[in-house]
């Protein structure tokens, strides 16, 4: 049984290897395996010799001594690297040497699934749950021992229910790390040892010849698990590993016996920090490989060396020399836990304040475009009346004899209209006439004079009645045949100086066509008085549809313009964690603020509509090549873009304006990556200056 135990354990652990290693994505489910290892071995230990002060201090020495020394090595190689910024250091070892590593890794939300470099003890969750047992595991054998063959049947029910926990857990931090929903594994380890215990087994066929063939079998559809298998459903394939494991253990045969398999526990134990050591170190990733693989197979070897070294003063002082400086500094090092929990929940109020703020800015930008929308509609609604609108406006004419042969004709046209015409008037009578309509209410929305044929008043005069008229719309016809040539131009010149004069081309109009005048050229014949109407009414209708495309011109300008000076922030948490006074300063802008990759980041460009304006900021958790920025540039064509680079980015176009910005230790928090609260009032500053107002 020991060579075939030994044997899997040296295929698990090299799954988990190459997992953290990122070559193998189901190599995390070999942790089910070592679980269920762990529970059978410590149940057959157990009936062989077992001593409760045995046990603890044979745990100690096997599972705790080289753990300590193992994180405490790892914690001076780090401080000698000053790329490494380990603010983790004082909550995550404590939560090692106090055995709730996986609970502390809950707490900080640490997804084992996507990989960061905050934690560089990431892998000692699964040793946690370990020691956790361990303290209990004396008790539990004690039950087990008493209870005799009825254990079977109890373990096994014990080992079916904790294996629902992990089923039903949604959070899948929760159902990966918590000692509840892993701890069946351990359990149906212990199930098998006792089964074997009392010589019952797990086999379906009793012929031996056929174990070799069976064994092989399970191993090449658990080899499968390991490299097809992600991280989708964790619970069904951790409860499948597990039960492949027991087949595996189950299924005894001369399998060879590797001496690799003694050094699996310290090959665990050190290849995890030297990958989050060389995470931080540029090199061609596959010579990292190999140089990581190497020092974990060396340092493991001398690790089970150490621990076996039989002169007892030789060991303490290597480990009192491997341990010391690490344990200085993690005794001296600060806790930087409630800081960092006081950012953690801001960050997460921010968020939820920035989603109640956009929500809020969709729907008044939705209340806003229909608004517009609508007024656009109500324009176009108004076009298609023009006709009834001029027809029914409120007219006031003043005029002579070429007005009053053709006064019938207007009421036709304007039947809203008020006339009042006579023959041989000059502009001189247009005062009183105006007065006593002002005085009586009677004066129309529009005024329409047809006076110069019979002379005309000066400018002193006519700047005296136009007073009266300078909040109207005045629409004033030529003369065909004016007593003073001077009439017509001085009507041209007194319209560039009164901007509510418009002139009524009758001379144009009826140019080329003497049938619409009697002998004297001047008045009107039947023919003449309509197309004289026809010349006023269209002079007003065009003028109303001319001010209506205006209207609409500068509707659609202002809007555009608008639309110009609106801004969309993209960023992460460098955005994020200033949001309350970046969003004080601009209450209008939008807000695209997540934890990218740089895929998701193109997906949130690609799939939202973004204003004109775009400001781009990233903090050191995001990288982004220049290659990166000229992809993103080119997907965010026909907008200007502003970019806020930590990193000196030189990127040459009209349409981009990089703003580099040089920080400081004192700008950055703890962890070097989030701004402080004076460089986030700093980095407002500079979008003000560069960007300008929403």
């Amino acid at each position: 049984m020991k060579k075939n135990i030994n044997f899997i354990k040296i295929i698990f652990c090299i799954a988990i290897l190459l997992y953290h290693l990122g070559l193998l994505s189901g190599g995390f489910l070999a942790t089910a395996s070592f679980f269920a290892i762990s529970g059978y071995l410590s149940i057959t230990s157990a009936y062989k010799k077992f001593s409760l002060k045995e046990y603890y201090l044979k745990r100690l020495k096997r599972i705790y001594l080289p753990l300590i020394i193992v994180v405490f090595f790892f914690i001076t190689i780090i401080s000698f690297m000053s790329s490494i910024n380990y603010i983790n250091l004082k909550p995550e070892v404590t939560s090692i040497l106090l055995g709730y590593n996986n609970y502390f890794q809950i707490n900080v939300g640490e997804d084992y699934f996507i990989r960061n470099n905050n934690l560089a003890f990431l892998h000692l969750w699964y040793i946690a749950i370990l020691i956790q047992f361990d303290l209990i595991f004396p008790f539990i054998f004690m039950v087990i021992k008493k209870l005799d063959k009825k254990s079977i049947p109890v373990l096994l029910i014990i080992s079916i229910i904790t294996s629902v926990f992990i089923l039903i857990t949604p959070n899948i931090t929760l159902a990966y790390y918590d000692t509840l929903t892993r701890i069946f594994s351990i359990f149906f380890g212990m199930f098998l040892g006792v089964l074997n215990h009392y010589n019952y087994t797990l086999k379906l066929d009793i012929l031996n010849k056929y174990d070799k063939y069976i064994f092989s079998f399970y191993l090449i559809i658990n080899i499968l698990l390991f490299i097809f298998v992600k991280s989708n459903y964790i619970g069904i394939y951790l409860i499948l590993e597990t039960l492949i494991t027991l087949k595996l253990i189950d299924y005894d045969i001369n399998m060879f016996d590797s001496k690799l398999s003694i050094y699996t526990y310290e090959i665990y134990l050190i290849h995890y920090p030297l990958i989050f050591i060389f995470s931080y170190i540029s090199m061609n990733n596959y010579l990292k490989i190999i140089i990581i693989v190497i020092l974990t197979l060396v340092l493991s070897v001398l690790l089970h060396y150490l621990m076996n070294l039989k002169n007892k003063v030789y060991k303490i002082f290597i480990i009192m020399i491997l341990i010391t400086y690490g344990i200085y500094l993690y005794i001296i090092t600060k806790d930087h836990t409630e800081e960092m929990n006081a950012l953690k929940n801001q960050l997460v109020s921010n968020e939820i304040i920035m989603q109640e703020k956009q929500k809020e800015y969709l729907n008044k930008l939705m209340e806003d475009e229909n608004n517009w929308q609508n007024t656009l509609d109500n324009l176009n609604d108004y076009e298609s009346n023009l006709n009834d609108i001029v027809k029914n406006i409120r007219i006031t004419g003043i005029g002579d004899s070429i007005m009053l042969g053709a006064v019938n004709t207007l009421y036709d046209m304007f039947p809203n209209g008020y006339f009042d015409a006579y023959k041989s008037r000059t502009d001189y009578e247009v005062y009183p006439i105006l007065s006593r309509l002002i005085n009586n209410g009677m004066l129309g929305d529009v005024i329409l004079f047809n006076l110069g044929t019979n002379g005309e008043c000066p400018i002193k005069c006519k700047e005296a009645y136009l007073s009266l008229i300078k909040d109207k719309i005045i629409f004033w016809a030529n003369a065909t045949k004016p007593d003073y040539a001077s009439f017509n131009p001085n009507l041209v010149k007194l319209s560039q100086n009164y901007s509510n004069i418009k002139i009524i081309d009758w001379v144009g109009a009826s140019s080329g066509h003497p049938e619409y005048f009697i002998a004297d050229g001047i008045h009107l014949t039947d023919v003449g008085k309509i197309a004289y109407a026809n010349t006023v009414y269209n002079s007003i209708y065009n003028y109303y549809l001319e001010e209506h495309h205006k209207k609409i011109d500068n509707m659609l300008k202002e809007h555009d313009e608008k639309e110009k000076n609106k801004i969309s922030f993209i960023g992460n948490d460098i955005f994020l964690n200033a949001y309350e006074i970046i969003h004080n300063k601009y209450p209008n802008a939008s807000y695209y603020l997540d934890k990218y990759t740089y895929n998701s980041l193109i997906k949130t460009i690609e799939n939202n509509t973004l204003s004109y304006n775009i400001v781009l900021g990233f903090d050191k958790t995001l990288s982004l090549t220049k290659e990166d920025y000229l992809n993103i540039i080119h997907k965010l064509d026909n907008h200007m873009i502003y970019i806020i680079s930590l990193d000196n980015l030189d990127i040459d176009s009209n349409f981009v304006k990089v703003i580099n910005i040089n920080l400081n230790d004192e700008d950055l928090m703890v962890d070097k990556i989030h701004l402080t609260n004076e460089a986030n009032n700093k980095l407002l500053e500079i979008i003000n200056s560069e960007v300008g107002e929403s």
